[in-house]
């Protein structure tokens, strides 16, 4: 455990983090972080052919892949990601897989992966796991959950289509960017409607 430590103290990052909302996962009338006890509930495929509970999205997390999570606003995104790093927060130490979550709300005008890191564990208020934290990185210990791909893009707007992809690709250049540098599992999330396509 001391050893862990030294290496990345993911018992500070996961109390920090639980302490801090995630996404809009908050009460509407007063702004409090929501802690509510959490309704499982199913997640469709794209082409509605299966159905994927949080244990299984978690297995694809574990196993690197990449999964991205659509839907409209309070459909659930962020109790998702809340409760998938609260259980893969459970097992770190033992997979040796540490989930970092990431609200992207609070990243914009962010350019470079290893940014993206630093400002998290600042606005959390543990900048000193940020040496660390980028040491788990460059040896693939680190598994991203990202809340609100769509709010990166939502301060510039423009009616031209390209103009307007092109705001939203640079507004992305930072999780692209930390998404390349990373061997883990990345989970990241966002309305359908922000992107033309799936593609």
């Amino acid at each position: 455990d001391n050893f862990r430590k030294i290496f990345f103290d993911f018992e500070a990052y996961k109390l920090a983090r639980e302490a801090a909302a995630f996404g809009s996962a908050v009460n509407p009338r007063t702004g409090v972080k929501d802690d509510s006890t959490y309704v499982p509930v199913t997640y469709l495929s794209n082409d509605g052919s299966r159905q994927y509970r949080l244990s299984e999205i978690m297995g694809l997390l574990r196993a690197n892949k990449r999964v991205v999570l659509l839907g409209e606003y309070g459909t659930g995104k962020s109790r998702c990601i809340r409760e998938i790093f609260r259980s893969m927060a459970a097992q770190a130490s033992k997979d040796q897989n540490y989930p970092l979550a990431i609200d992207l709300r609070e990243a914009w005008g962010v350019r470079r992966g290893k940014e993206l890191v630093r400002r998290h564990l600042e606005d959390i208020a543990i900048e000193d796991l940020q040496k660390p934290a980028l040491r788990a990185l460059q040896f693939g210990s680190l598994s991203f959950l990202f809340d609100g791909f769509d709010e990166l893009g939502s301060q510039a707007w423009s009616d031209n289509s390209d103009k307007l992809r092109a705001i939203r690709a640079k507004s992305l250049e930072g999780v692209k960017d930390l998404i390349s540098q990373t061997n883990g599992g990345v989970l990241i999330s966002g309305r359908e409607h922000y992107f033309n396509n799936n593609e």
